[in-house]
């Protein structure tokens, strides 16, 4: 992929949308450099984009002093465990972010429990998705009452 894809969040554009791009990890890690000097850009649609690990890593830091990004749209990617992880830490501490999908990310029930446990704090998300990570019932129970305790409102799809 050529810098120019990325010469759009440097500007006053509100949206990108990369999705079916297969930008993959390097061209994530480049987004997210971009991501963290923006100030215009309030929705990313990265869905089905081979994002895997690295790439959510960066995307999470970038989030951390991203201080503009509303929507993150990360659905049908592999950012696994380690992936969740690191947007769990980067949703402690962001409060502009509003909706979040990370729907079939292969989360498993623990990436799903250490998101919704960054939840419990301070966020001001209204709309998460994380169906499709094989979490099971039980795993659904915990995660839809740990996120609905601090943020009644927030929709949770899961």
């Amino acid at each position: 992929m050529n810098r120019s894809g990325f010469d759009l969040v440097q500007k006053n554009f509100w949206l990108a949308s990369l999705q079916e791009n297969a930008i993959g990890d390097e061209g994530t890690v480049a987004l997210a450099s971009a991501l963290r000097v923006n100030s215009t850009l309030e929705a990313l649609y990265l869905q089905v984009a081979a994002i895997g690990v690295s790439g959510a890593t960066a995307l999470a830091e970038a989030l951390v002093v991203n201080k503009n990004l509303a929507i993150l749209d990360l659905r049908g990617n592999s950012i696994g465990l380690m992936g969740a992880k690191a947007m769990a830490h980067s949703l402690k501490v962001n409060s502009t972010l509003r909706r979040l999908n990370l729907q079939e990310n292969s989360l498993g029930m623990d990436g799903a429990i250490c998101i919704a446990t960054a939840l419990t704090g301070r966020h001001n998300l209204t709309y998460i998705n994380l169906l499709g990570n094989k979490i099971g019932e039980s795993g659904a129970k915990v995660i839809s009452e740990a996120i609905r305790a601090k943020t009644p409102s927030c929709v949770v799809e899961i």
